[in-house]
């Protein structure tokens, strides 16, 4: 048989409010998180064993092979199913690791689904999505790879029932890597504000999401982007302070992108990693934006990538 080839999107968390704290230690959370065009890529042939090689830009920094997310997910479905198959995967890592990106999940997901197919398991959405926890709170919102709220530890997904306005992002990654295990460890939860009340459906994830809908199809161009804009300053990443704190770094990102030209809409860090993200309307101006970052601080990862 011939390689297949599939990608593995990055996820933007466009706000990320903590809600509480589990009895195991566990943060509570509620997230609007999105999928970018900047993806890793997975190559996969079928093999009598399963093995693993990882290449690319950030290809370093993926840790050891035999802990890589990739193999973890291909063992897990050879032990769910008694599966004898095997697949010799190679692995490009293009998202930054260690930025709050989710390239690991995503890689883990894309894992699932692509040997899913290619083994002839026939497991549905379902069974894949209750997998999804044993690798990783984020995998189950990037099996779904499309607009979602993400609430519980991040297992709970409600994908929007209506479409975000057309946007395009702006990464810009320091070289920096922070761990998740850190961020939260330095989150000081008595200092955390409730979440809008009447953000995004009330706060819980809906159906309908009635609120949001307006926003969405509005009938005037440039009207959904701004509403929706607007309604996103009203929401938070309550992890950038802490991870601000770790890393000056990152303060320094948000500092650059927030008077950098053309003005983008919103710059926010996104989940818990280093990897900060500037929203536009307009592709060109995504890329003119881009152009000047790369020019004045030649020394971080920037990528214009669209939203969807």
């Amino acid at each position: 048989m011939q390689p297949v080839y599939v990608t593995a999107p990055a996820k933007l968390n466009l706000f990320l409010h903590i809600t509480g704290k589990r009895t195991d230690g566990y943060h509570l959370l509620e997230s609007l998180v999105v999928f970018a065009d900047v993806a890793d890529t997975l190559t996969v042939t079928p093999s009598d064993v399963l093995s693993l090689h990882v290449e690319g830009e950030f290809a370093g920094g993926s840790g050891e092979v035999r802990d890589n997310l990739v193999l973890r997910a291909a063992r897990l479905l050879q032990q769910h199913t008694h599966t004898i198959h095997g697949a010799r995967i190679t692995l490009t890592k293009n998202i930054p690791v260690g930025a709050g990106l989710g390239g690991g999940s995503a890689d883990a997901a894309a894992t699932l689904h692509v040997l899913n197919v290619l083994w002839g398991l026939n497991l549905d959405d379902a069974t894949l999505l209750a997998l999804a926890p044993q690798l990783g709170a984020d995998v189950a919102m990037c099996l779904h790879s499309r607009p979602l709220i993400a609430s519980g530890v991040g297992e709970v997904i409600a994908p929007l029932t209506h479409p975000l306005p057309v946007m395009h992002a702006v990464l810009v990654y320091p070289h920096t890597k922070l761990l998740s295990k850190d961020v939260y460890a330095a989150l000081v939860s008595e200092r955390l504000e409730p979440a809008p009340a009447k953000a995004w459906g009330g706060g819980l994830p809906q159906a309908s999401y009635s609120e949001l809908a307006p926003l969405l199809a509005s009938p005037q161009e440039g009207e959904g982007f701004r509403a929706f804009i607007h309604h996103l300053n009203t929401t938070r990443n309550d992890l950038q302070h802490p991870a601000t704190t770790l890393s000056p770094i990152v303060a320094e990102v948000l500092q650059a992108m927030e008077t950098a030209s053309p003005t983008p809409a919103l710059v926010r860090m996104t989940g818990s990693g280093s990897c900060c993200f500037a929203l536009f309307e307009h592709a060109a101006h995504a890329a003119d934006y881009a152009n000047y970052l790369a020019r004045t601080h030649p020394q971080w990862w920037v990528r214009a990538a669209a939203i969807r």
